[in-house]
């Protein structure tokens, strides 16, 4: 039966309100009577009738009253089932006691009813290669999707047929997205194809939030619990608000066996002798509390690193990093392991291997300088003992001539063919005007147009500063100043300090380890000179800064880094990095100078296509739903970095979509942007950009994404998770073979509901519309009628 009443939100009585705002009504009306009875009658009888109409209103509004209608829901009651269609349901799980009894009888009537299951009747479930799984006799192991339909065809001879008798049952299944299904007659619920991640909170927000008005009275949630997303349980907490809990009845054993298993091994398909290869493993734990676990990377039977990770129980995945560089060229096969745990059974998952190829071709290199000083004596004697290095080195000694010999090159390159054999060129302490005006006007060709690389050395000569108006001096990475010597003097000598970049960069990392990077560093040599220079460029980059002096503002850099057109330039502002050596001989001098000579000719941008625009990702294999860093270097026809530009990155995977690109602060010529592939297959990048016109240019990389299923590393029920849903909104976690209680548990809220509906319509923004616009047209009616 609907009724209908009028409540008042006042703190004193209704009446009472509504005497003292009629008397204030009142009063008003009679002073407007007074103050217009010499304006013309309609216009007075409009002003008297606005006010009036406004009063009532100010008083209705004082009193506030809210018309609350009640009614009986007309909708029928509804249950929601939720069924797990993740690909975590795949997995078997073996079972004993009660269960194994509960699963056998079912098995068998099911067998007489002749009804079908995923599987045959009493049949173990297939793995994923395809073979039966075995169960030990008396102990059946059926897939977590087998059991849900044993559950569900015992539902429909009890708990469900009851349900259905006093509610409307509506069933979904979801697993990344939530779709409705039927389970009329003997139809068997099926997974998600597409199934690769749980959801289940936004499924319980999405069906617990109703549609048209309509709300389920609880949800039966039928799973494993193993979700991978967002927590559930503060959706659950809300449902619990709304009078709406969630029963869950768990499938999958809560207690499987300890497992470690290394998932997916992750590198670089092929690279230069001496680079350095990344690898990324996924690595996950079950039937663990949270413990350490070691995890090796092995070439051969060789372990290289090991490091030590924090399993989660949840079996939520873990990515380790490692970082190797390989000393022979070929295929060189990389394994990630982990050692068998105490109590582990299963070893078949525990390690997974990857093929890198590595490529031969040497790094040449040209070392200059203009006499044997012992920075230069001592990057001879690491370049000559580096075997992905082949070294030409030329001194020019002034006054006595050129050396020559094998390995030396008795005169400086002039001629574009020459700098076309060398990939990196390091110009030490030589006097500039002692050199060929074409070797510094093609060397800087070489580096901008050619993709060369350039380190400058400085020296305590200063001649460093003889490149000032040479064409090298626009493309070094610091404005060049009048050189200051520093003298040996007591308190001069200081510590090299890392900027921000530079602890970060992969060319300054002594120690595998962020905190004994910056230790190696701290523990280094102290420094007695540095090369004096002003600001860094435009786009220009500081790896080391000097701890007291300045330049521009900010510490005066002592090795700064930029891209100029195709190639690197670097300048070192000291000359004792062979110091390094003191108590720990070769292992730093060797590891910075091959870091550093390395990322100077590693070709981070595509080499082919367009040279205008070349692009840069920061992986060429990702997963699904994993982000993509894409960097662009934009020129201008000069080889300049633009300075100005719209950029964007057209992406073709199954659909051809744009984006756009923001320009990298400080980094001319640098545009960045991050995409994440929602599909696996290979996607094409092509950059566009707009000075160059509205089509792609011809250069383009490719990304290959894989689908990685997490769903196969949640090998327990997570009955934690499924028992806090249930408490956080009211109702209860039950295990598969108490599905019966179900009908007894829900019977109670079978009952018609009586919906609430209030309304204040003093508390409408129409309410308040008319009552601005009936004191407006008062007020401009008198200023009108000429009263004041």
């Amino acid at each position: 039966m609907e009724t209908t009443r009028i409540i008042f939100d006042t703190p004193l009585p209704p009446w009472l309100v509504a005497t003292i705002g009629l008397l204030i009504v009142a009063a008003a009306l009679a002073f407007a009577l007074r103050d217009t009875r010499t304006i013309n009658v309609w216009a007075r009888r409009g002003i008297i009738g606005m006010m009036l109409l406004a009063g009532l209103m100010a008083v209705a509004m004082a009193l506030g009253p809210t018309i609350i209608r009640r009614s009986p829901d007309p909708h029928p009651a509804e249950i929601a089932l939720l069924l797990d269609g993740s690909l975590s349901m795949q997995l078997a799980d073996t079972y004993k006691d009660d269960e194994a009894a509960w699963i056998l009888s079912r098995q068998e009537a099911m067998e007489d009813n002749g009804a079908d299951s995923d599987q045959p009747p009493g049949e173990p479930a297939a793995g994923e290669s395809g073979e039966p799984a075995r169960a030990e006799p008396g102990k059946p192991r059926p897939s977590r999707q087998a059991l849900v339909n044993m559950v569900l065809a015992e539902g429909r001879d009890s708990w469900l047929a009851a349900l259905a008798k006093q509610f409307e049952i509506s069933a979904y299944r979801f697993s990344a997205d939530v779709e409705r299904v039927t389970l009329e007659g003997d139809a068997a619920y099926n997974l998600d194809d597409e199934g690769y991640s749980t959801d289940l909170a936004a499924a319980l927000s999405r069906i617990g939030g109703g549609t048209g008005g309509r709300h389920p009275r609880a949800i039966i949630v039928i799973g494993d619990g193993a979700w991978n997303k967002d927590d559930p349980t503060t959706v659950a907490r809300s449902l619990g608000m709304r009078e709406t809990p969630v029963f869950t009845l768990g499938v999958g054993d809560p207690n499987p066996p300890k497992d470690a298993a290394v998932n997916s091994l992750r590198a670089d398909e092929a690279v230069l002798l001496g680079d350095e290869v990344t690898l990324a493993a996924q690595v996950t734990t079950t039937g663990l509390a949270a413990t350490t676990v070691t995890v090796e990377l092995l070439v051969g039977s060789t372990v290289l690193e090991s490091k030590q990770i924090v399993s989660l129980p949840t079996g939520q995945p873990t990515t380790v990093h490692f970082r190797h560089v390989p000393e022979r060229p070929g295929r060189q096969r990389y394994k990630v392991r982990i050692p068998l745990l105490e109590g582990e059974e299963n070893a078949d998952n525990n390690s997974v291997s990857t093929l890198v190829e590595v490529s031969e071709r040497k790094i040449r290199i040209l070392l200059l300088d203009a006499e044997p000083r012992w920075e230069f004596r001592f990057l001879r004697n690491a370049f000559e003992r580096d075997p992905s290095v082949q070294l030409t080195v030329g001194l020019t000694r002034p006054g006595i001539g050129p050396l020559s010999g094998p390995g030396y090159c008795d005169k400086l390159p002039t001629g574009k063919d020459e700098f076309m054999k060398y990939d990196l060129v390091i110009l030490g302490d030589i006097d500039a005007s002692t050199m060929p005006a074409e070797f510094l006007s093609e060397l800087a060709e070489a580096v901008q147009q050619g993709g060369s690389a350039l380190i400058v050395i400085a020296g305590k000569r200063g001649h460093y500063n003889g490149l000032v108006g040479t064409p090298l001096a626009p493309i070094l990475p610091v404005r060049l100043e009048p050189a200051v010597l520093l003298t040996r003097e007591r308190g001069q000598l200081y510590g090299l300090e890392l900027s921000q970049e530079g602890q970060k960069h992969l060319m300054m990392r002594l120690a595998s380890q962020e905190d004994q990077n910056a230790a190696a560093w701290r523990a280094l040599p102290e420094s007695e000179w540095s090369a004096t220079v002003g600001e860094l460029m435009p786009g220009a980059t500081a790896m080391i800064v000097h701890p007291h002096r300045t330049a521009g503002g900010s510490k005066m850099p002592i090795l700064a880094v930029h891209r100029v057109g195709q190639g690197k330039v670097m300048f070192m502002g000291i000359e004792d990095t062979w110091r390094w050596r003191r108590t720990v001989g070769d292992k730093y001098h060797y590891r910075f100078w091959a870091q550093a000579v390395r990322w100077m000719v590693k070709k981070q941008f595509s080499g082919d296509g367009d040279p205008r625009a070349r692009l840069s990702v920061d992986r060429l294999r990702c997963d699904v739903g994993e982000q993509i860093q894409i960097d662009a270097l934009c020129l201008a026809d000069d080889g300049f970095p633009l300075r100005e530009a719209k950029v964007w990155a057209e992406v073709t995977d199954s659909r051809n979509t744009k984006q756009r690109l923001v320009m990298t602060p400080g980094a001319y010529g640098m545009w960045q942007t991050n995409y994440v592939p929602k599909q696996p297959g290979r996607i094409r990048i092509r950059p566009i950009v707009s000075i160059h016109g509205d089509d792609p240019l011809p250069t383009e990389v490719e990304v290959a994404v894989e689908r990685v299923n997490l769903e196969k590393n949640f090998l327990a029920q997570n009955k934690k998770s499924l028992e806090d849903i249930a408490a956080a909104s009211g109702g209860k976690y039950l295990s598969f073979i108490q599905a019966h209680q179900l009908a007894e548990l829900l019977s109670g809220r079978a009952e018609t509901r009586i919906n609430i509906h209030p309304y204040s319509p003093c508390r409408h923004w129409t309410f308040y519309t008319v009552l601005a616009l009936l004191l407006g047209g008062a007020w401009l009616t008198r200023k009108r009628s000429g009263l004041a």
